[in-house]
């Protein structure tokens, strides 16, 4: 089953915290921006036509990118 929610095995109900569509939007936000920043800090570039990734090693002539 997909999009279900399960509480001891057994199919139930969510919270009306947990059915806030607001609450929903509010954490897609949130968890976006948190993403955002880890990406960032990794070196990866995120466009419209796909991402860009640079690794850097301890070499300073050494890296690999995606396109």
């Amino acid at each position: 089953m997909s999009g279900k929610y399960f509480a001891d095995c057994n199919e139930a109900s969510p919270s009306r915290l947990g059915a806030s569509s607001e609450e929903a939007a509010k954490l897609w936000s949130f968890s976006a921006n948190i993403t955002a920043e880890k990406v960032q800090k990794m070196g990866v570039h995120v466009s419209a036509g796909g991402f860009r990734l640079q690794v850097q090693s301890s070499n300073a002539d050494r890296g690999m990118a995606l396109a």
